[in-house]
């Protein structure tokens, strides 16, 4: 599944290391009440958060079972973002599934042969990377982003602490039924997608709140443009960064307009890695904030599902403690026909109060 890096001449080369087993080992619960199965569980969830891989050895992958009665057992899945992106969760849900199905009923692997495989991806990106196109592709960039505001100003309820901080709040929120038709509505009327029509809204809102007509945020995108890389797991996603102009006093129409076209151009030139643009942009670092952007932006369309076990109900747990890699992050995403929020924020920055009154401020 995965290699480690060699240098050759100077140069670094891709080594495919063998495939090898993951051990799973199981810790019986059984005989323990169950507040004391649960905390048992809640500290091994605590415990990923905080146990690191070695890169260099691998493997880049973990699991635990708990079992807590004959028909009740917990499973910890931990990968390392290296190998692993939110699209993957998906196609390994689906994989998992597949293979538990046919082994129980004593069939062999279901799993069709991958007709490429991540280090395809990796020696074309880094042979389509380079020369005139790397450089076609960094001018665009660096001539987007000329001049653009290194900070997003904020007002926050403490001062930003030295050196970047991780825990999280979250606030859980949803347009319903009725907004999220007219949101639907809106988009068509105006070409745009319903990613477009929210990213807009909250420029405006950052603008208001920041007193800056300039700001720039981040956004994820799968970077799985062939279809031979859907059903493959690895780290694909990139992150775009976005520029969007407020200018005073604009009708929503034309801001609508403007962020079309400027997240339009942006999905044209995003294979160029995010790390290799801030290797270009040289930005001021700062061990408080994140470079370029301090907010990300996110419409979550991968396949997100929990899959579905012959003879079991499976449930998808979370541990209480989030990390929040930026000062915000907003998480959209579509069920049932209604757009739902997942507002992260960086606790030791802001408030719960405040947070909520932008989202008031936001969705009203």
């Amino acid at each position: 599944m995965g290699g480690n890096g060699r240098f050759a001449s100077g140069e670094a080369r891709q080594v495919v290391e063998p495939a090898r087993s993951i051990e799973i080992p199981l810790e019986d619960l059984s005989a323990l009440p169950g507040p004391e199965q649960q905390a048992i569980v809640q500290e091994a969830l605590a415990q990923e958060w905080q146990t690191p891989f070695c890169l260099a050895t691998g493997p880049v992958v973990r699991a635990r079972l708990f079992r807590l009665a004959p028909d009740e057992h917990v499973l910890l899945r931990t990968l390392h973002h290296i190998v692993a992106d939110g699209w993957s969760a998906g196609v390994l849900n689906r994989e998992f599934a597949a293979i538990y199905d046919a082994f129980s009923n004593g069939l062999p692997n279901p799993l069709p042969p991958l007709p490429v495989q991540f280090a395809d991806f990796a020696l074309w990106q880094r042979t389509y990377l380079g020369g005139e196109v790397l450089q076609q592709e960094l001018d665009w960039w660096r001539n987007q982003l000329a001049d653009r505001p290194e900070r997003l100003e904020l007002p926050t309820d403490r001062a930003r602490p030295a050196v970047q901080t991780f825990d999280a709040g979250v606030l859980h929120a949803s347009l319903g039924t009725t907004l999220s038709d007219k949101l639907t509505e809106v988009s068509r009327a105006h070409h745009a997608t319903p990613f477009m029509v929210l990213l807009t809204a909250f420029g405006s809102l950052l603008s208001r709140y920041s007193g800056q007509r300039d700001i720039v945020i981040g956004s994820p995108i799968a970077n799985r443009q062939a279809a031979e890389l859907e059903d493959l797991i690895g780290f694909f996603v990139n992150a775009l960064t976005l520029r969007l102009r407020m200018p005073r006093d604009a009708r929503f129409a034309d801001l609508l307009a403007s962020v079309r076209d400027t997240t339009l151009d942006a999905y044209q030139h995003q294979d160029l890695p995010f790390e290799r643009l801030v290797e270009e942009l040289m930005p001021e670092r700062d061990p408080a904030v994140t470079p370029i952007f301090q907010i990300m932006f996110a419409m979550q369309n991968a396949d997100m599902e929990v899959q579905q076990l012959q003879g079991l109900k499976v449930v998808s747990r979370i541990g209480e403690r989030l990390r929040v890699r930026f000062d915000m992050e907003l998480h959209w995403t579509e069920r049932d026909g209604r757009f739902e929020l997942m507002w992260l924020y960086n606790a030791d920055l802001f408030d719960p109060w405040r947070v909520a009154q932008m989202t008031r401020h936001y969705l009203g």
